[in-house]
């Protein structure tokens, strides 16, 4: 059974929609702890806090150092690392892009006083995790793009991965709809 041109558009549009309005209108930042020599640190307190809004997300790391904090806001956050027996770890700069995870790897001092590290610089925004390309939405530009109305349509154009497909990609012929071209079939 083959699927006309609208149909196939139609469908593409909608799952984009759908996309669009299922919560893709946050990050996270995910990432692992360990201490000098390599070695995962479990049970560590993870905290994020936005420097803005204040809004804050706790976690614990797993039995292999690894660590999620889904659900952020886009923005930028401070993440506070502490464990028993280490040297509490701050880090501020980190930026939660639309519908992105921001990589972290923090490494984690041994000592038997108080002593803190902090950290300021940018989080690398660099996907290690998947070979994907996308042209991800931050926060400065979701401020600055011009709104002209609040439809969710117009969001689904600047959904990553789309294809615009050109008019002379579109074969008409007499009495019948629209035909795709075979790439598209």
């Amino acid at each position: 059974m083959k699927i006309s041109g609208q149909a196939f558009l139609f469908v593409l549009v909608a799952c984009t929609c759908v996309r669009v309005q299922s919560g893709t209108a946050n990050g996270s930042i995910r990432g692992e702890v360990k201490d000098t020599s390599g070695a995962a640190v479990p049970r560590a307190a993870v905290e994020a806090r936005n420097a803005k809004t204040g809004y804050e997300r706790k976690s614990i790391t797993d039995d292999l150092g690894g660590f999620e904090l889904p659900l952020l806001p886009v923005g930028s956050y401070e993440v506070q690392v502490k464990a028993p027996g280490f040297a509490a770890y701050s880090q501020r700069g980190i930026v939660v892009e639309l519908a992105r995870a921001s990589d972290l790897t923090v490494r984690l001092a041994v000592t038997t006083e108080q002593q803190s590290i902090t950290v300021e610089a940018d989080a690398s925004i660099l996907n290690t995790s998947s070979a994907s390309v996308d042209g991800g939405l931050n926060q400065k530009s979701m401020e600055n793009m011009p709104v002209t109305s609040r439809n969710s349509f117009n969001m689904a154009l600047l959904a990553s991965g789309r294809q615009r497909i050109r008019q002379s990609d579109v074969r008409v012929r007499r009495n019948a709809a629209p035909r795709l071209p075979d790439r598209w079939n």
